[in-house]
């Protein structure tokens, strides 16, 4: 919401609507790439790099119990009533 509300706010200086405004045009569009950029970045790239790494993680962790032959945790068991 404050990205857009950035962004939004930066359009003018970025369209060069103004007087004088075409000097300071340069400035908005590096703030609104970047805002845009630093959103993508922390909304979509982390997450899936993080979700690989963690799947990685788990791979390589089944393949070392693999190889050193530590057995497989049994799920616990529920006493019957």
């Amino acid at each position: 919401m404050t990205t857009l509300a950035m962004i939004f706010g930066m359009l003018p200086t970025a369209l060069a609507l103004g007087a004088g405004s075409e000097f300071r045009a340069p400035m908005a569009h590096a703030v609104i790439g970047g805002l845009i950029t630093s959103t993508l970045l922390t909304l979509v790239v982390v997450p899936v790099v993080y979700t690989y790494l963690d799947d990685f993680g788990s791979w390589v962790g089944r393949l070392v119990k693999q190889w050193t032959g530590a057995p497989e945790p049994r799920p616990a068991q529920v006493p019957a009533d």
